[in-house]
């Protein structure tokens, strides 16, 4: 089956508009990605105390990760033991 000169042109052409949209669709979205990391990195001296406050608070291990801790050293050499 032969298709006419111009359908494959019109085609052509329409490929090449395509993948130029992705392109550009790519390029919008990686553009918005580094405008949303620029607004991240700006932050109060608030938001900096706070977030120190948090990780500080993450650092100190809870009672129940302790015991989760504990129960899984134990669990270990039980499992080391009968091998």
């Amino acid at each position: 089956m032969e298709y006419p000169h111009w359908l494959m042109i019109a085609g052509a052409v329409l490929m090449a508009f395509g993948f130029a949209g992705l392109h550009l669709a790519k390029t919008k979205t990686n553009h918005g990605n580094t405008q949303k990391a620029r607004n991240k990195t700006a932050r109060s001296v608030e938001e900096v105390a706070n977030l120190a406050g948090q990780e500080s608070r993450q650092a100190v291990p809870t009672e129940r990760l302790k015991a989760m801790r504990e129960y899984a050293s134990t669990a270990g050499g039980m499992k080391a033991k009968g091998k």
